[in-house]
Formats: structure tokens, sequence, C-alpha cells
């Protein structure tokens, strides 16, 4: 007993400069330590509103403070003093997906970067890469990189206070903190904060309540060196948000995670395989590899379903097999498409020569067909901005982002428009064709 005086009476010190001083004074300061019990602690309350209220409000922060003070991962528990058949509340196990971890990420040339700096502020939160914005396409692996630093931080680093987040779960708790008048409940849970992790952020595009309410959320943490890591599917510029917002995401590192190549591919087929225990011959490893190039996911689930239906038929998985399988998702793929190409496609449909897209010239009549290439070769390739404006007469990345943003606008908004972008995409598509 008198360890966990001792450790509780460190863990409330911590706690103390920490957290909001009414909460500590009406509700931390009312904790009693009960029992020590192995790797279990635990806490009495005075009744079951507390118990609710500590439990979803600071019982993740109090188990990773007694982490911190004991060097192990303790369990807490909460209960109502004269428990009379209420509910307990238990410190959450790992809460991250044990199949999303930086030992199974697949390194390659396209998400390397990504992949070093996400390893990096899990030694070194707040102080390097700060903020840390990721974006990519769909199953890229932005998601998995996010799981592997709240993993990793719950494994090694259990007294940093890491809190993953959708943004729709985001926007979610601030309808509900403002329904129920618990604004002060939600500041208290994401402004204390080591590492905040948010996954998804386009999706907080227009919704300026949430959005000011982060706003105010990255400044706290941000200016207590806190690490702030989102993930996205397009860069901040791209993003309809706040200028604020934009600028402040800029502070810190902007990596985007481009999409495998053939090797990486292979080597991402080959681990997950290994992983779920299946065989794939090298001649399946090949097709899937070349067929299915931009999206993980769509390889993981092709490879269970290739494993259902051997298990099914009874049946040793063969390039036969997968073809007939697998024919909805190899086919699925588009083939890959060239910036010149593209240019070919939307000169002869505008009737503009070459020159003339690739030239200065402001004409109206030249200036939509370029912005529409430029919407083109951002969706259709795999090149990098500053690669797409190299190969538009030497433009800059911000006039690659201006003419997306202006093409996509007006595709929204117009259907005429938004017909000819999707036939022009589909030529290209096709080869020019």
């Amino acid at each position: 007993m008198d360890r966990l005086k001792d450790l509780w009476a460190q863990v409330s010190g911590n706690l103390k400069p920490r957290i909001d001083p009414y909460h500590y004074k009406s509700y931390i300061s009312l904790i009693k330590p009960r029992s020590l019990n192995e790797d279990i602690v635990t806490l009495e309350v005075p009744n079951q509103r507390y118990v609710d209220w500590l439990g979803s409000t600071y019982l993740e922060q109090i188990a990773g403070e007694f982490a911190s003070v004991s060097g192990q991962a303790l369990e807490v528990v909460l209960v109502a003093r004269n428990n009379g058949g209420g509910k307990t509340q238990i410190s959450p196990r790992n809460p991250y997906n044990p199949k999303y971890t930086f030992e199974s990420f697949v390194v390659g040339r396209g998400n390397s970067t990504a992949y070093a700096a996400a390893q990096a502020i899990v030694e070194r939160p707040g102080q390097i890469y700060n903020p840390l914005f990721i974006y990519a396409g769909v199953g890229l692996g932005k998601t998995h990189l996010l799981h592997a630093i709240g993993h990793e931080s719950f494994q090694s680093r259990r007294e940093l206070r890491t809190a993953y987040v959708t943004s729709e779960e985001f926007t979610n708790e601030f309808i509900e903190a403002i329904r129920y008048d618990r604004s002060s409940d939600l500041r208290a849970k994401y402004r204390n904060l080591d590492i905040l992790l948010i996954d998804d952020l386009q999706f907080l595009a227009g919704k300026e309540a949430t959005l000011e309410e982060l706003f105010h959320t990255f400044n706290t943490l941000y200016n207590n060196s806190k690490q702030i890591v989102f993930t996205s599917d397009r860069p901040p510029a791209e993003i309809k948000l706040d200028e604020r917002l934009v600028t402040r995401f800029e502070w810190g590192l902007v990596i985007d995670i481009q999409p495998p190549d053939i090797e990486t591919r292979i080597a991402i087929i080959q681990a997950k395989a290994e992983n779920e225990g299946i065989r794939l011959p090298d001649e399946v490893v090949d097709l899937i590899a070349q067929r299915v190039r931009s999206n993980i996911r769509t390889i993981e689930g092709a490879i269970l379903r290739l494993s259902a239906f051997s298990a099914i038929s009874e049946q040793p998985i063969s390039a036969k097999m997968a073809r007939d399988v697998l024919s909805n998702i190899l086919g699925r793929e588009t083939p890959r498409v060239s910036i010149g190409t593209i240019q070919r496609v939307v000169c002869d449909h505008f009737e503009v020569a070459l020159g003339e897209l690739l030239s200065k010239t402001r004409n109206a009549s030249v200036v939509f067909p370029r912005q529409v290439a430029m919407y083109l070769a951002r969706n259709l390739t795999d090149a990098k901005l500053h690669e797409i404006g190299l190969q538009f007469g030497g433009r800059d990345h911000s006039t690659v982002i201006h003419s997306y943003n202006k093409i996509r606008d007006v595709v929204e908004n117009d259907p005429d428009t938004a017909a000819l972008v999707s036939k022009l995409e589909r030529i290209a598509s096709a080869g020019g064709d």
C-alpha cells in the first residue's frame, strides 16, 4: 500500500500542472488509491458519476502517468465508493490496430521519407517535423503510419499522452460537446496531449465551427511543443480551409506518399501474404503487382479473396485462379498515363498547338485548356506537383495547384464541363485513341 500511495502522490503531482485547475480540484483531488495487485491499480472515487466522467476524460492520461512513474504498463481501474453494482472504468488496452506497426510497414521509394519522419517524431515528439502533414491517395499507408506512431508510443513511450481520431470522430465529439455543454471537457481531452493524430483532414473542409476548435487546439499544442500529425488525400493548399490553418500546417513538414513502384508492390504482396499465412506462387505475385498499382488495400483484398476461394474450392492458388477470381480487381486499374498523352488529347480537342499550351500566354482560349491538362495530369499520373509544372513550360507547383483547384470547382458546379473533363479523362486513359 505504501508503494501505491507513493505512486499516486507522484502521478497526481504530475497531473496537477497539466490539467484544468477546476477539474483537478473537483475530480482528481478526490481520487483515493485503493489497491495495487500485480499490474492492476484500483482507484476509488466518490460515486458513479465520477467514474463515468473521469473514465471518458482523464483515465487514459492517468494510466500514462502511472506508466511513466512506475516504469511499467499498469492497468488502471476506477470504482465508485460503496459500489453497489455500478460499472467500473478500466484504462484502455492498446487502442491501435496491431497490424499497423512500423515493423509491418513495407518501405519503398515512394513512402520512405514519410516512414522516417513518423519514426522520428516518436523519438522526439514536438521537436522536429511539427506539425507533420502526410497526404496521399486512398490505400497508400497514411492510416497505417498514424496507427504505427500510436502503437509505438503506447508500447515504448507510455508516458506520452497520445490520441488518434478521424476527422469525422473529431467533428462528432465537437457537436456533442456543444449539445451537452461539455466544451471544457473536449478542450481538456485534446489540449493536454503529447501527440495528436488526426486522419482524413479533408473531410473537415467547410466545417467552420469545427475548424475553429481545431485551430485553437493546434495553437495550444504547438505553443507547448506538443506533436501534431495530420493525414489527408491532398496537400493543405488544396483543401478548402481557413488560410490560418493552411499556413500553420506548412510550418512543419508536408510530405506525400507516392504509389509504390513494382519492386515495392512485390515486397508488399509477399509481406502481407506471409502475415496471413498464405503461400502465393511467384507468377501470382507478379500478376497482382503488375495489375494493381495504386492501392495497397486492393492488394490486401486480392490476397484474402484468393485465400478464401482456395480454401472453399480445396485447390492450390494458381495464376489461372487469380485471373478468374480477381478479374474485376485486375481489370479495374487504369493503365499508366503520360503527361505527354494528356497534353496531346487536350490540344486535339481544343485545337490548340502544343507550343501555345506550354507558352506563357494568358489568352483565355489557351489558359482554360492548359488548366484542364494540369488537372488531368494531377489525377491520372503519379507525377509530383513540381514535375507537372516543369512539363508545362517550367511553371511552379503553385500554378499547378491553382489550375487543379480552378477546374475542380468548375467540374463540381458545371455539369457540361464535368462531362467534357470526364470524356478527356477516358480518352487519355485509353492512350489518346
